[in-house]
C-alpha cells in the first residue's frame, strides 16, 4: 500500500478502496477517523480545538464542531451512510504543565 495521504493540522483527507491516511504530532490536537465499511470509504480529520468561534469560519477543519460536520457532509456526498460508519479518535494529550505554560489554556479547551 503505497498511497499514503498525509493529513496536516486543520486538514481532512479521504481514501476509498485503498490508501493510508496518516497524521503526525497530534499532541493536544485530536485525530478523528470515520469509516464506512459498505463503501470502503475512510476520512481522517486533524482538529485543534472543540468549537469554531472564528469570524467568517474560514478554517472549518481546525475545529471539531465544524470539521466533523464538514467531513460527514463530504462522505455522505460520496454515498456514505452514518448508520454504517465507525469512528475512532486519538490525541488530546496534556503536553504542558498548566502551572508553567500559557499554552495549557488550549489543552484545557480540548
Amino acid at each position: 500500500m503505497s498511497d499514503k495521504l498525509v493529513v496536516g493540522i486543520a486538514d481532512m483527507k479521504m481514501a476509498q478502496y485503498e490508501g493510508m491516511l496518516v497524521t503526525y504530532a497530534l499532541g493536544s490536537c485530536i485525530g478523528i477517523c470515520l469509516y464506512d465499511p459498505g463503501l470502503r470509504l475512510a476520512a481522517l480529520v486533524h482538529v485543534m480545538l472543540p468549537l469554531n468561534m472564528e469570524t467568517g469560519r474560514r478554517s472549518p477543519m481546525k475545529y471539531a464542531d465544524t470539521g466533523i460536520r464538514e467531513t460527514l457532509r463530504q462522505m455522505e456526498a460520496r454515498g456514505a451512510r452514518r448508520s454504517r460508519m465507525v469512528a475512532k479518535i486519538a490525541g488530546g494529550a496534556r503536553t504542558q504543565n498548566p502551572e508553567r505554560h500559557a499554552s495549557a489554556a488550549m489543552e484545557d479547551r480540548n
